[in-house]
């Protein structure tokens, strides 16, 4: 056999391998990275960070112009409204302030025409709203 021939064969092998081997590369493209300089992360589509139970997380968020943040704290038994004072509340976070019971055991909201409303839930099959004030710590954020 000749050296062209022998060549020939090479670069065959060498392209198979890489037609195999591209698809392999690119599912492990990273999803998350540190910009260069590693001031911020990026997640980009397709990534996810998970928190570990006894790991902490802070988060920083960056208002558009012109919005405002409340936090507050308000003990509710059932259902009840959260007192932002906000025109357009555009984001919201709820927790409760108290730890799980049965007659407490989560917290839900509803964000309509600029009213904020909490409910408490029971835990049961079933679920009912709690019979019991339990207070409920939140933040708004949104247009003043």
């Amino acid at each position: 056999m000749s050296k062209r021939g022998l060549i020939g064969i090479a670069i065959g092998i060498v392209l198979v391998m890489l037609l195999f081997a591209l698809p392999i590369w690119a599912q492990h493209q990273t999803k998350i990275y540190f910009d260069q300089g590693g001031e911020r992360m990026v997640i980009q589509a397709g990534g996810a960070v998970v928190v570990t139970p006894g790991a902490t997380m802070n988060m920083l968020y960056y208002p558009a112009a012109g919005q405002a943040e409340v936090c507050g704290s308000t003990v509710i038994t059932g259902t009840g409204t959260l007192p932002h004072g906000l025109a357009t509340p555009v984001y919201v976070n709820v927790s409760l302030g108290a730890d799980f019971h049965e007659d407490h055991a989560f917290v839900t909201f509803t964000n309509i025409s600029g009213t904020v409303t909490a409910k408490v839930w029971k835990y049961n099959a079933t679920p009912a709203p709690a019979t019991t004030g339990v207070p409920i710590n939140w933040c708004i954020k949104g247009i003043p």
